[in-house]
């Protein structure tokens, strides 16, 4: 927990970070949601240090856009999933702020259709928006199933068929396409909640284990990797983070 605006993110650490009350540079940290373990590349929302994020691209499995519930999709908001269209790399889509006087789920949920070129299906729903009291739960089995059903038509012949035929897909079922058309790029995955309070962040982590691909998508029997980023330490001198994707290691005498 902790606001950059504050000075007390645990992320924003550098002088220049903590004298502006923004972020600047990328940093990464690891957490573990139940068995999983994540990696996470915290990068800049400004304009000027679109470079961080960019070049933090070949490094992810998978990118979460913020947007706020407020200020809605800006232009930087705008490159930023199109460089995810040309890199090809699944997204979800968090719609934060929505404690916020002013905040406007529905206009902004226009704005971002009106941007990405896939199909999205929003996995939470919320209540007393524009409120510090708001809640976001994830939809009931009934409702999820009805509107995965649903969307998953536009996209998937096995969908299509379910859902012309009158019926819904099962729980199971809808899981396993979601999670495939999420990884193939065809589908993102959008969920609201409010960081400030910690609203809907539970959901959020549920989402991100269910259904975001893994590192195995992308890993490869020989040792590869590339170089996301380059700092300078006063002490160690020049450090190169480096994403790997796959290693054969020999063992012998």
């Amino acid at each position: 927990l902790g606001r950059v605006d504050k000075r007390d993110a645990f992320l924003d650490t550098h002088s220049l970070e903590r004298e502006r009350g923004i972020t600047i540079f990328s940093k990464q940290a690891m957490l573990e949601l139940g068995d999983t373990q994540i990696t996470l590349i915290d990068t800049p929302g400004h304009i000027d240090f679109a470079g961080e994020v960019e070049r933090a691209l070949a490094a992810l499995d998978y990118a979460v856009v913020i947007v706020s519930a407020v200020e809605g999709v800006r232009a930087h908001t705008e490159n930023i999933l199109k460089s995810l269209d040309d890199s090809k790399i699944p997204r979800l889509i968090f719609i934060n702020k929505a404690d916020r006087a002013g905040s406007d789920i529905k206009n902004v949920l226009n704005e971002i259709r009106s941007v990405i070129k896939n199909t999205d299906i929003v996995l939470s729903e919320i209540s007393d928006e524009g409120s510090e009291s708001c809640t976001v739960t994830l939809a009931d089995e009934e409702s999820f199933c009805t509107v995965a059903t649903e969307v998953l038509a536009e996209i998937c012949d096995e969908a299509a068929e379910v859902f012309l035929e009158d019926k819904v897909l099962s729980r199971e079922k809808a899981d396993e396409i979601i999670k495939r058309e999420i990884s193939d790029c065809r589908l993102t995955p959008i969920t609201y909640g409010s960081a400030k309070y910690s609203v809907g962040i539970k959901e959020l982590a549920d989402i991100l284990v269910k259904y975001m691909p893994d590192s195995k998508k992308r890993s490869t029997d020989a040792l590869s990797g590339i170089i996301f980023k380059i700092e300078h330490d006063k002490t160690a001198g020049k450090i190169s983070h480096i994403r790997l994707f796959g290693y054969h290691c020999h063992i012998g005498s």
